[in-house]
């Protein structure tokens, strides 16, 4: 038997409350199987085949199942993964790799690639918010956009369990309490639907060890880092996590993040589910006026001038969202639109905006005329000879002139 089981009588009882709750999953969905290097990892999978991708991670001592009711809606408007993350309840291989470091991303990786999916958006809640923040940290072109409900990670963690622990020796009635304050008042399980996810969420009360590990937060210069669009929804009356913490780290390190407080929902959010529909559904992309130029086997987003200089690290940033948004391979940007900062290399600019562009598989093209500058600087005269033998950064006179290297 699994250790995150108390035993086999508890695991058999949880898997037969998945069944139950999954039985009223829409119509058509499928549950699949894909290997990863951490085990075997369940996801149901519903939705038109060819509508837009949206990856969804459930939280902490739940499963997959628990996407029902935003399933029913999404499903007809999105191809939906719901993965049951390893180490939880559902059927999934019982690892548990350390929160920190990269394990939980190349297991997604896995994930994707088993599911031949290149990019998504994603959605998670609480420890699976993390787990999708951590992902598009890590693998910014395979996130198009991320939804964080409850996110553990961000904010600071409360001493939950100190008080928690005593409850839950209580048997059925410290679990009950303890779910209470978590989840918030449940209003009665009036259908078939809602009496087997509640019968499942007792099942794992009862038979499912939690990890307790703490969760690791992640710091400034990650999370400044976050390129994609991004909603997070957080609880004022969170017992589990300081929400006012996480409101204003988002509000300062991404401040194109869209964040709602709501001061009187609970850990667990309830009634967001056409909030999130309409963020999954836009289209919008970030205010910066540009075209796109095919050539041979690239794809170029060419930054008009009138979208101001590059002068930020935060503008590279916004470079490589837009390419992302776009599926582009390279960003042409008019040389006169680079700050002043880039041409004198002891600024650090120009080593911050390339490596960024870098780090995140963008590469760039500078066009126009830059010998004024170059009579200037011996330094700068040999990072452009040292990029225009490379592949990822070219100075060139004109965007004809990239377009024509690129096809050769």
């Amino acid at each position: 038997m699994s250790a995150i089981f108390k035993s086999p009588r508890h695991a058999r009882a949880i898997r037969a409350a998945y069944a139950a709750a999954l039985s009223h999953w829409p119509a058509g969905h499928r549950r699949v199987t894909v290997q990863t290097r951490h085990g075997a990892t369940h996801v149901i999978v519903c939705g038109p085949e060819h509508a837009p991708p949206v990856v969804l991670i459930h939280g902490a001592q739940t499963t997959a199942a628990s996407w029902q009711h935003h399933a029913a809606d999404w499903s007809t408007h999105f191809r939906l993964y719901a993965i049951d993350v390893i180490g939880e309840a559902g059927p999934s291989a019982p690892a548990r790799p350390p929160l920190a470091g990269d394990a939980y991303a190349q297991w997604l990786d896995d994930v994707l690639d088993g599911l031949q999916v290149s990019r998504a958006a994603f959605v998670g809640i609480s420890l699976g918010a993390r787990t999708a923040l951590d992902f598009a940290l890590r693998r910014p072109p395979r996130v198009t956009r991320l939804a964080l409900l409850c996110p553990s990670g961000i904010g600071r963690q409360k001493p939950f369990l100190w008080w928690a622990l005593p409850l839950l020796l209580l048997g059925d009635a410290g679990r009950a309490c303890v779910r209470r304050c978590v989840l918030g008042r449940l209003p009665p399980a009036s259908t078939p639907a809602e009496r087997d996810a509640l019968a499942l969420i007792r099942a794992i009360d009862r038979g499912f060890r939690p990890r307790i590990e703490p969760v690791p937060v992640f710091d400034d210069t990650m999370l400044r880092t976050l390129s994609m669009p991004v909603l997070a929804i957080v609880g004022g009356r969170d017992v589990m996590l300081d929400s006012r913490d996480t409101r204003d780290r988002l509000t300062r390190l991404v401040p194109h993040a869209q964040v709602r407080f709501l001061p009187e929902q609970p850990h667990f959010i309830r009634g967001q589910r056409d909030t999130l529909r309409t963020f999954l559904s836009s289209t919008d992309t970030l205010d910066m006026p540009h075209r796109i130029v095919q050539a041979a086997g690239s794809r170029v987003l060419v930054r008009d001038p009138s979208a101001g200089l590059v002068q930020r690290e935060s503008d590279a940033l916004d470079l490589v969202a837009l390419a992302h948004e776009h599926e582009a391979d390279w960003i042409a940007v008019a040389a006169d639109m680079l700050h002043d900062d880039f041409y004198r290399l002891d600024s650090g600019l120009a080593g911050a905006v390339l490596q960024k562009l870098t780090n995140y598989g963008v590469r760039l093209g500078v066009v126009g005329d830059i010998d004024r500058r170059l009579a200037r600087s011996e330094a700068l005269r040999a990072l452009v000879r040292e990029c225009n033998r490379g592949k990822s950064v070219w100075f060139v006179p004109s965007e004809d002139d990239l377009l024509r290297r690129l096809d050769a």
